[in-house]
């Protein structure tokens, strides 16, 4: 039976990194909410213009940590551990909340205090300030309540229903599945939610209550994507081989990791030149690149339908029907 609360306290915590034109929109978006939250950590992460000394204006309300230059996930592992609230929501500091998204949060929350994550839909902004939709639509959904395991069916297919401005995580989760990992530079976000979703229940609403802004400061620089990109996918199929929760998570987080390697397979060659092979734990995802051929050949699309389900299959995108046939061969062998 669900723990319940009264009143959720969250806390906010903000990575601040040479944002001085974009924090206080940030900051300020908060002041707005129609839900107060509990408390606002910035994290100054080796800042270098005057983004610390904008907040100075904003009074007590901004609880200020600050550290050497270590990265996103460093700062955001900061104002986990001092953190007070509850729940921790995150915003990145150039990007911003509609004024409802918090009581969106806390009504997640009064549904199932004991879920781990709870998140809103969003919409983000191109560098030319032209804004987007993210694809999630409240048709996509019966309820608001969205299970972990339908997260990882919409993340395989390129569909992201929120961002690491959009969530709020409750703070003793992060004892089960550890803090942000700093060893990663890109997609450290989504390696946390991958865990998060092994052990516990997601809370969705497609409300959008977030704007995401493409401008990114901690992007890393192309020569170091490539190796990233290496740990990053060795990393999460250590978390595949090793699942523990529905094995339906893990069906789709299979096809995810082979997804990346297939839509990345040319860049995971070309940076810097590097011509090696892809690591003995990766190649297995590869080599079903050759088995898939033989599978659309063999096998009738209504086939490969009745097994993934309609709403995986577009016969319109070659992408998918080749990812897809993909997974018809991966849950015949492993899963």
């Amino acid at each position: 039976m669900p723990t319940l609360v009264e009143t959720p306290t969250i806390s906010v915590v903000i990575p601040l990194y040479n944002m001085e034109a974009t924090i206080i929109r940030a900051v300020s978006s908060i002041c707005n909410q129609s839900r107060a939250v509990s408390e606002i950590i910035v994290v100054d992460d080796g800042s270098t213009d005057g983004g610390v000394q904008a907040l100075q204006n904003c009074g007590k309300r901004i609880v200020l940590v600050s550290q050497s230059n270590s990265g996103v996930a460093a700062a955001r592992n900061a104002g986990i551990n001092h953190a007070t609230g509850d729940y921790i929501a995150f915003l990145d500091a150039d990007d911003e909340w509609s004024a409802d998204f918090s009581a969106t949060i806390c009504n997640l929350i009064s549904e199932d205090p004991d879920a781990f994550v709870f998140a809103t839909n969003y919409q983000y902004v191109e560098p030319d300030g032209v804004i987007n939709d993210s694809g999630v639509t409240a048709a996509s959904f019966t309820k608001n309540e969205l299970m972990s395991v339908e997260y990882l069916r919409f993340l395989w297919k390129g569909v992201y229903l929120f961002n690491s401005s959009s969530i709020c995580v409750k703070r003793s989760a992060f004892a089960s599945v550890g803090l942000f990992d700093t060893g990663l530079t890109i997609a450290e976000d989504i390696d946390m939610w991958v865990r998060l979703a092994q052990y516990g229940r997601f809370l969705y609403s497609p409300r959008v209550c977030s704007v995401y802004h493409r401008d990114d400061p901690y992007r890393s620089p192309k020569k170091d994507t490539y190796y990233q990109a290496i740990y990053y996918l060795e990393k999460t199929a250590g978390i595949e081989a090793s699942w523990v929760g529905d094995p339906r998570g893990r069906a789709y987080l299979n096809l995810f990791i082979t997804r990346c390697i297939y839509a990345h397979y040319a860049d995971l060659y070309r940076y810097n030149g590097h011509s090696g092979k892809l690591s003995l734990r990766l190649r297995p995802y590869l080599t079903l690149f050759q088995r898939f051929k033989l599978a659309l050949k063999k096998l009738p699309a209504t086939t490969l339908r009745t097994a993934l389900g309609a709403p995986c299959w577009d016969l319109k995108r070659p992408w998918e029907r080749r990812v897809s046939s993909v997974g018809r061969c991966k849950r015949s062998t492993r899963i």
